[in-house]
């Protein structure tokens, strides 16, 4: 009986496959099925015993193999060249940092809230972490608290999932309300407004006297692969 290694290598020699292309399950058995091996071979059930064998980056054939257990894809990339474990290692951080990048991008703008509040709560540098109701959340998406040494600082979150950067608009809004929570709470007060599509000039100009943060896909990304956090379950 032919291991999925083999069949995997079979399939890449038959030519059919792009330089780079991210498998399901389904998708790679249905592609295995057509080649038409001889012999019986229970694709789903070896697929499924042994996808995880390729949970480290692989070679095979040329190229760059791997299963990534957060998004349930098998990646496959050509390599140009064959400059040992540096280089799959290299190619594979490329890889997850594209998919998470398509993956954060799909996101309605609700689920992109839901999404960093997923980032703040497994990571141990924050708590009291709260989502606002989708609806009249007093220009506050997320709040929580972190220390800074040993100050207790208040963190409130605008995010913004536009097709265009932020401007200085969204800026003197949460300006407007930082003042109101360093009222209220007594301590200080930082803003973060966290931007699919980066921040104007202006913007930046705007908030450069102000305790405020510029999140972008970026940071997103790299809060993402430090705390293990995929996107399966918010699509």
């Amino acid at each position: 009986m032919a291991d999925l290694e083999s069949l995997i290598s079979k399939l890449i020699m038959e030519g059919s496959l792009p330089d780079e292309i991210n498998l399901t399950r389904k998708q790679l058995a249905e592609k295995i099925i057509a080649l038409e091996i001889p012999g019986q071979i229970f694709i789903d059930d070896l697929i499924y015993d042994h996808i995880s064998d390729f949970s480290e980056p692989t070679h095979i054939s040329g190229y760059y193999v791997i299963w990534n257990e957060y998004f349930s894809r098998l990646i496959l990339k050509k390599l140009a060249s064959y400059g040992g474990m540096e280089e799959l290692m290299r190619t594979h951080e490329q890889v997850i940092e594209q998919i998470l990048k398509e993956k954060i991008s799909s996101l309605s703008p609700r689920y992109f809230e839901h999404y960093i509040f997923k980032l703040l709560s497994q990571s141990n540098d924050f708590t009291r972490i709260r989502l606002s109701p989708a609806t009249r959340d007093g220009g506050i998406d997320l709040s929580c608290f972190f220390y800074e040494e040993d100050t207790r600082i208040r963190l409130i979150f605008e995010a913004k999932k536009l097709s265009r950067p932020v401007g200085p608009s969204v800026v003197d809004r949460l300006i407007s309300v930082m003042k109101f929570e360093k009222k209220k709470w007594k301590i200080p007060v930082r803003g973060v407004i966290v931007s699919l599509n980066g921040f104007t000039e202006g913007a930046r100009k705007r908030a450069n006297s102000e305790n405020m943060e510029f999140w972008d896909i970026n940071t997103l990304i790299r809060l993402s692969k430090d705390n293990e956090v995929g996107i399966k379950k918010f699509v």
